[in-house]
């Protein structure tokens, strides 16, 4: 009988050791590595997990040269991902559910117990070992819920970085406007004061009404008071992109002019709409987070009915001079909570889920129609700008010239299509803006980068960023793979 414990006691510690030694890594740079590649994946590109205490001498030296040049949209998305501390912190959150996941993979710690009674001249030593039997044998669904919610981490970090370039590049263009509509108000207040000038030396001779100059006086005074607004919204433009970039107002570097987006491809929309399905992070995301709540529930279903607790172990008692050694199991019954309600919450939590999966797949669609829209539209308004208005309106300024010369036109009516060129011009650059918004807003859509060369189906990566469905029984095998 004593041999028999014996064999028992040495077959739960023979178990438990190398179940012990199969638990995953702490470490979060693979999982780093892995959204690094989802973002590539994606036309996105320099991620890089900058740990305390690591030397960024690289990082900087890659700033330092992307500032020595004028920045452009693409620039602006680098800066975001080398300088800005909202990238180390989704980064970090890749630590947290890498850490998790070690977690899941540890086993409970076994517990000892020591007991001493003494009393009428007779003493009795107790010494107890005992460890949780439930949670070894449910150690490989917790390993399987802890790395569908890594999957879903990693998806979501993906997400938001992809998400942060593209709010970076679109602080960056926003900047390129404001300055080349400040360029242009500025223009046309030295107008209008050239203007209030001459009208008030005419008024002084006698050839204008004070009326007639008070209104052109007013018309500077409205110039510049646009002018300050224009600046003002320049300094905000930039301030907004130093936040989103991580640079501070001493770095010294300028934005690039603004230039023309570039065309589109050509694209089926009914594909691309499939291809944003397929393609946006946050909706694979959404997928992995109901399948971590199927994981969920498997894990609950397998433990249900097993009692709440059950812990085996070995005893050894002394008395008297005899020793006694045996096995114990202890047992926690679900007698007054036996998982309905929390298996009613699963699946209340899974419908909701896989409701807002649905949902977002129609969002997806109807963004992606929506940018292409804006985009269509803000185009024909360049088009119609650039080859008909601003050509009329440059054309007009220089009849007025022509006829000032020969005395047909006055001051006044040069100064009037002089500013309705700006005007003009001014529309063009707002109507360009507004192409490069577009623009921002569908790769935020589609999910990807856009080139020239590019199809909806071009450059996919064959990857298992969406989970197979999860029947929520699976097997309690013992997997050690570490």
């Amino acid at each position: 009988m004593q041999t028999l414990r014996k064999a028992l006691l040495a077959l739960v510690l023979a178990a438990l050791f190398p179940l012990a030694t199969g638990c995953a890594s702490v470490d979060p740079g693979p999982a780093v590595v892995a959204t690094a590649e989802i973002l590539e994946a994606r036309g996105v590109s320099g991620v890089a997990w900058q740990a305390e205490g690591d030397d960024n001498g690289q990082i900087a030296q890659r700033v330092e040269e992307i500032l020595s040049q004028p920045v452009g949209p693409a620039e602006a998305g680098r800066l975001a991902l080398y300088r800005s501390p909202d990238v180390q912190a989704s980064l970090a959150e890749l630590g947290v559910a890498q850490a998790a996941l070690a977690q899941a993979t540890r086993f409970a710690n076994p517990g000892l117990s020591f007991a001493f009674l003494e009393g009428s001249g007779e003493s009795q030593r107790t010494a107890g070992l005992a460890a949780d039997v439930v949670d070894w044998l449910t150690q490989p669904l917790r390993r399987r819920l802890g790395e569908a919610e890594l999957e879903h981490t990693k998806l979501e970090v993906a997400a938001a970085l992809f998400d942060g370039v593209a709010a970076a590049e679109l602080a960056l263009i926003e900047l390129q406007t404001a300055e080349a509509i400040a360029a242009a108000t500025e223009s046309r207040e030295e107008g209008a004061l050239a203007a209030a000038e001459y009208a008030r030396a005419l008024h002084e001779a006698g050839n204008l009404t004070l009326r007639d100059q008070t209104l052109v006086e007013a018309a500077w005074a409205e110039a510049k008071a646009d002018g300050i607004s224009r600046r003002e919204e320049t300094e905000r433009a930039r301030e907004q992109l130093l936040r989103l970039v991580g640079l501070d107002g001493g770095t010294a570097w300028t934005a690039a002019p603004l230039a023309r987006p570039p065309s589109l491809p050509s694209f089926d929309p009914g594909e691309l709409q499939e291809a944003a399905v397929r393609d946006r992070l946050d909706l694979a995301a959404a997928h992995w987070a109901v399948d971590a709540l199927e994981r969920a529930r498997g894990l609950h279903q397998a433990t249900r009915w097993l009692p709440v607790g059950v812990e085996i172990g070995v005893e050894r008692e002394s008395e008297g001079g005899v020793r006694l050694t045996g096995p114990t199991i202890e047992l926690a019954l679900p007698i007054f909570d036996t998982g309905s309600a929390m298996q009613a919450g699963y699946e209340a939590e899974i419908a909701r889920a896989r409701a807002q999966v649905a949902s977002l797949e129609n969002h997806v669609r109807s963004e992606v129609r929506e940018a292409l829209a804006a985009t269509a539209s803000a185009t024909d308004r360049i088009q119609v700008l650039e080859s008909d208005l601003v050509p009329a309106r440059r054309r007009a300024l220089e009849l007025a010239v022509r006829e000032s010369y020969q005395m047909l036109v006055g001051v006044f009516e040069l100064l009037d299509a002089k500013d309705q060129l700006l005007e003009a011009e001014i529309a063009l650059l707002e109507a360009t803006v507004d192409a490069w918004r577009a623009r921002v807003e569908l790769v935020r859509a589609l999910g990807r980068t856009i080139t020239s060369s590019a199809t909806p189906d071009s450059n996919h990566p064959e990857s298992s960023e969406r989970p197979e469905p999860s029947t929520g029984h699976e097997e309690m095998e013992h997997d050690h793979t570490s």
